[in-house]
């Protein structure tokens, strides 16, 4: 029943607590300059019927927070600054920080008897803090008598003996032995007040908190000049120079550049204001193919920072005509391209694909007989990629060329049909002109037959007429 009865006025109290703090702006959104100190105004306001104590801030980066506030009266408001003090740039991050507070809680508690034992030196314990209506039995376990005496009680106890006292006054109580002479102390608090810490009841109020560096200015140009020629997988150096012309250090100055030709000696770093920094760039131009050469490239170089925006310059970069590039990759065969195709991707599955074709060695194996370069690596996927595009080439010009023989085989097919068609018609005109012509031969022949018989007879007959005409003369002139 006792149990009952706590928990429902656990259960009132908690609900009267609900808005025992009202913190103003219960919501912070600013920003900070890296290394400035910046505070804030927090406006708390006790808004219940009764006193808080020891009002504490929780701990967060980059924020301070005000000392223990010992208490806060009745409708009661205070203002304590927060300070803001980062030492690095980022964007906006949210971070919750919590108020919690005591308070003295009116419960009821159950008397209950202390123990206190008496040796022939001392109380045991020496002090006790009890509530109003509990009690305490004193037992004394020394060899000799000894007493406990104060202003509100005498008791003399023998060896063994023990008595009981109950405390209904709120007091604090020094008593004594007046056998021996040593004290032991009492402190009688209210029953019906305890100070008490509940989480549900702590407060929250959020900052959403920016840090940025103070903004500079800073200046990016090219030294000397601007315009290069320089060959394909050959190298030449230029100059920048980076001012910042500003009042604060320009922080986290980055160069990069829109082509994979350029790198720079230093990268990344600060720069003092009112001072300059002069980086060398070389240039390595290493060109996919032939259609790269004999072309100028421009290239542009950006210069970012994290409080002086960006600047940006470009520089002109002639390659030479270049045709070295791919003759040796016409001189091979579809297989010998897949091939060499095929080791280079073996070697470059070990490899990490290289940032920058710097020279610095960064793989070695013993299966491997070469040191790699950075430069190594690039150059190894720009021939990877001319292979490939040799390979489709190839393979596009054997479709392109079986597409041509098939084209030919039917004109060709085409041809020979129409041959066949012709010869066939020239065959037919020539037997129908053959039993012509052989009508015509036997004809000749009877004519020729008659012909010769006609002269034959013709030529005999004039023989005989000439033999008889000698033959005449012959007898007339005998």
């Amino acid at each position: 029943m006792k149990k009952t009865i706590l928990l429902l006025i656990l259960l009132i109290i908690n609900t009267a607590l609900g808005n025992a703090l009202l913190i103003e702006p219960a919501t912070i959104t600013t920003s900070a300059n890296v290394n400035e100190e910046k505070k804030i105004e927090l406006s708390i306001t006790n808004d219940q019927s009764f006193i808080i104590y020891d009002i504490e801030f929780s701990g967060n980066p980059y924020i301070t927070y005000p000392a223990k506030i010992s208490q806060l009266g009745i409708n009661g408001t205070i203002k304590k600054n927060i300070t803001i003090l980062t030492n690095a740039d980022f964007s906006t991050a949210q971070y919750v920080s919590l108020i919690k507070f005591f308070y003295f809680q009116d419960i009821s508690f159950p008397s209950k008897t202390h123990d206190i034992n008496i040796t022939d030196s001392q109380y045991v314990p020496l002090k006790i803090t009890i509530i109003k209506g509990d009690s305490i039995k004193w037992k004394n376990y020394g060899s000799l008598q000894h007493s406990v005496t104060s202003s509100d009680f005498n008791v003399m106890l023998q060896p063994n003996g023990e008595t009981t006292i109950s405390f209904n006054e709120i007091k604090y109580i020094d008593y004594h032995d007046t056998n021996t002479g040593f004290h032991g102390f009492i402190n009688v608090t209210n029953q019906s007040s305890q100070l008490t810490h509940n989480p549900d009841f702590d407060k929250s109020f959020v900052i959403n908190l920016e840090s940025r560096f103070r903004d500079t200015t800073i200046e990016l140009s090219i030294v000397d000049k601007s315009d290069f020629t320089v060959s394909h997988n050959s190298y030449e150096e230029g100059l920048l120079k980076i001012s910042n012309t500003g009042d604060k250090k320009a922080i986290s100055l980055n160069l990069k550049a829109d082509k994979s030709w350029i790198a720079f000696n230093k990268n990344n770093f600060n720069l003092s204001a009112g001072s300059n920094s002069f980086i060398t760039f070389s240039i390595n131009p290493v060109a996919a193919s032939i259609a790269e050469t004999n072309n100028t490239h421009q290239i542009k170089i950006t210069l970012q920072s994290s409080n002086a925006g960006s600047k940006e310059s470009n520089i002109n970069v002639f390659v030479p005509y270049e045709n070295s590039l791919e003759e040796d990759l016409r001189n091979k065969s579809y297989d010998q391209l897949l091939e060499e195709a095929r080791k280079l991707r073996e070697a470059l599955d070990k490899l990490q694909p290289p940032q920058n074709p710097e020279p610095i060695i960064i793989y070695k194996e013993s299966e491997v007989p070469y040191n790699y370069t950075q430069t190594d690596i690039f150059n190894m996927y720009i021939r990877l990629g001319n292979i490939e595009k040799a390979i489709g080439d190839t393979s596009k010009f054997s479709n392109e060329k079986t597409q041509s023989i098939d084209s030919r085989l039917e004109n060709q097919l085409i041809q020979v049909d129409n041959l066949l068609l012709v010869a066939n018609e020239s065959l037919q005109l020539g037997l129908e002109n053959k039993k012509r012509i052989d009508n015509t031969s036997v004809t000749v022949i009877i004519l020729i037959i008659i012909v010769s018989a006609l002269v034959l007879g013709t030529i005999l007959i004039f023989t005989l007429v000439k033999y008889k005409k000698k033959s005449l003369m012959e007898q007339l002139m005998k």
